[in-house]
């Protein structure tokens, strides 16, 4: 009988209640190479962007897509970074990363016309930044978009952008999105799984979809 449940699918296996040391002992030298290869492979993808210090973090998720200058990306000293920072090829974006930032795993951070990032800022897992709205909204556009994204040629179609300033101190928690031409005020806190849609005043704590004032600080 085949069982169509969506967690259904997919191999498992015993927990092992043996310890074979050989395999042990290979597995331990296989992590140790995949590490080595990983952070040569994270780290290359910074080398294309203006890095004021020596102390930049990566976790081994981290990515910087940037082929354009390396001025289109700054980052500054303290930079903790474990999710991706993409300039968009269709476009020509510019991000500062302030002093002491923390970027967490998964998220996704897409610039196409301006973000800047203050001092102090923390940003949960799973937060997606845009400053764009990725695709046209004319219909029509739409579909040239995807068939340029189709040939592996994707490009500017008619996209609408809007610089985004996170200023200093800001915390963004856990899979929450910042939509275009927001500008999050000092020291506010944006409360998880929250949308961001509209400017921010400091000293606030906002959340929701969308979102709006919880409280002032």
């Amino acid at each position: 009988m085949v069982n169509n449940h969506a967690f259904a699918k997919g191999e498992t296996f015993l927990l092992s209640k043996k310890n074979n040391f050989f395999l042990l002992y290979l597995s331990k030298i296989f992590y140790y190479i995949i590490k080595k290869i990983l952070k040569y492979i994270v780290s290359d993808s910074f080398k294309n962007s203006n890095i004021k210090s020596n102390d930049l973090k990566l976790g081994y998720n981290a990515w910087c897509h940037n082929n354009k200058s390396s001025t289109n990306v700054k980052l500054g000293n303290g930079v903790v970074c474990r999710g991706v920072i993409r300039i968009e090829d269709w476009a020509n974006g510019n991000i500062v990363i302030s002093d002491n930032v923390y970027i967490g795993d998964n998220v996704i951070i897409s610039v196409a016309d301006s973000i800047y990032i203050g001092n102090n800022v923390l940003i949960a897992h799973g937060v997606q930044i845009f400053d764009n709205n990725t695709h046209p909204t004319n219909n029509y556009e739409r579909l040239e978009d995807y068939n340029s994204i189709k040939s592996d040629s994707k490009k500017s179609i008619n996209v609408k952008s809007k610089k985004i300033i996170i200023n200093d101190n800001v915390w963004i928690g856990f899979n929450s999105t910042i939509l275009k031409g927001v500008n999050i005020g000092k020291n506010s806190i944006i409360a998880s799984n929250s949308l961001i849609t509209s400017d921010v005043p400091e000293n606030s704590i906002y959340g929701g979809n969308p979102a709006k004032l919880l409280k002032s600080i």
